[in-house]
């Protein structure tokens, strides 16, 4: 098994933790046979409706400006950040395409999505608090 397919593993067992540890799901990562296309790198009830790819990767030149909010488009080893976000995108199968990224020795994770997916997660998170705030109300 070469050095980055391990790492790869690494980074996948890494990103399923974390979502346990946020979510309490029960995440895993899937089970690759040499890549099989369309296959999440985590199990589909990791983040039930999510299709999750992981990137655990040496540099990521965008991931250092995510704090100043700039663009998440320079490359990284050849490969375009949104290029991840595109690869998750064609295999989602009506999930909504997430793609995980950590730069080696960095403790925390990024998450990478389109913006009308993000805005679909708010409005669904504002529904859910005007839902409760209108039962908080209607108690006697």
């Amino acid at each position: 098994m070469t050095n980055s397919r391990q790492k790869g593993k690494v980074g996948e067992r890494q990103a399923a933790r974390r979502i346990r540890e946020l979510f309490g799901t029960p995440a895993k990562r899937t089970q690759q046979n040499c890549g099989a296309a369309g296959d999440a790198d985590l199990a589909p009830d990791s983040i039930p409706g999510f299709h999750v790819e992981v990137k655990y990767i040496g540099a990521i030149a965008a991931y250092a400006m995510l704090e100043r909010f700039e663009a998440v488009l320079t490359k990284s080893r050849g490969t375009a950040a949104l290029d991840y976000l595109r690869q998750a995108t064609d295999d989602a199968k009506g999930r909504t395409p997430v793609v995980m990224l950590r730069q080696n020795g960095s403790k925390r994770w990024a998450f990478l999505l389109w913006d009308t997916d993000f805005k679909d997660i708010i409005d669904a998170a504002q529904g859910a608090t005007a839902r409760t705030e209108a039962q908080a109300t209607a108690l006697p």
